[in-house]
């Protein structure tokens, strides 16, 4: 009876066994730590329900799945792993499996399956590098004087830039330092160029500006010969507090920036004085050109 059981048991085994193929396909069985390897599993089986042990579950911990996909095809079903291990020499990775059961609900599984995996861990460390050298002294750098050098020398040229846009944009010097002085006095030259202005002719606005801004122009002209300072440049805001300086007596001060503010109040079309008024003005300044110019010594 019990030679009869055996045989009825082996005959059962062959039979599941002409049923079902596993095949394993490794990437390849030599890696370095934590590198990642594809592992395929291809199973044939003629019972096309079957429950696969969760391969996963009989890891160690020094290994890891990554990732896992099936594909079905007419070829069979394949099983794709992607793994890493993370200790090194030899590792042996549990057999993959799949149980089939044949009777019923309440009859045993019989279990299919692969050998197990043995892949060997290299580490990162190349061969080369694993026979023990001798320890080099540090190496000594020179200092990088030409680099620092440079650094310095750019360093000072944009200071200097600085300081002339500086004093050139906000430190204008008021005194012309190179002034030149003209060969004849100021007083001459703005009498004879006074001479051939004549406010009795201004008929029209265009004319009365045309007429302003050429007296403007010979009052700061003769203001700058003068004084030697910078006038014609200068508006007549920045004007006051160095022509303060220049003309102590207070009622004259205030005379010469009422004219150059009347002028410049026509100039830019700000106000329209009458006739008279031109004349007026025209008059004042070659009264004040008189106060003020450099007398002619008497021997």
């Amino acid at each position: 009876m019990k030679k009869a059981l055996g045989l009825f048991l082996l005959f059962v085994i062959n039979l599941f066994s002409q049923a079902v193929n596993i095949s394993k396909i490794i990437e390849k069985d030599s890696v370095t730590i934590g590198e990642r390897i594809n592992v395929t599993f291809k199973v044939n089986a003629e019972e096309k329900h079957y429950d696969v042990v969760k391969w996963e579950d009989k890891f160690s911990a020094d290994v890891e799945v990554k990732n896992k996909k099936l594909k079905k095809s007419q070829e069979g079903d394949f099983f794709n792993y992607v793994i890493a291990c993370y200790d090194t020499g030899w590792v042996s990775i549990a057999p993959f499996q799949i149980a089939l059961t044949q009777g019923g609900k309440d009859s045993a599984s019989v279990y299919y399956g692969t050998d197990s995996i043995r892949i060997f861990v290299k580490s990162l460390v190349p061969d080369s590098a694993s026979k023990i050298v001798s320890i080099k002294d540090p190496v000594s750098y020179p200092f990088p004087w030409f680099k620092w050098l440079s650094v310095l020398f750019g360093v000072i040229i944009l200071i200097i830039i600085v300081i002339i846009i500086y004093k050139k944009l906000y430190r204008r010097e008021e005194i012309l330092e190179d002034f030149k002085i003209p060969q004849r006095p100021a007083h001459e030259i703005a009498f004879e160029k006074l001479n051939k202005l004549d406010p009795e002719k201004i008929y029209t606005p265009e004319e009365a500006k045309k007429f302003h801004f050429n007296l403007s122009y010979i009052f700061r002209e003769y203001l700058e010969n003068r004084y030697h300072k910078n006038y014609l440049e200068k508006t007549t805001f920045e004007i006051k507090p160095i022509l303060k300086r220049d003309i102590v007596n207070n009622d004259l001060y205030h005379q010469v920036i009422k004219i150059l503010n009347a002028s410049d109040e026509v100039k830019f079309a700000k106000r329209e004085l009458e006739k008279m008024h031109h004349k007026d003005i025209y008059n004042k300044t070659t009264e004040i050109i008189q106060e003020t110019m450099v007398k002619p010594e008497v021997y």
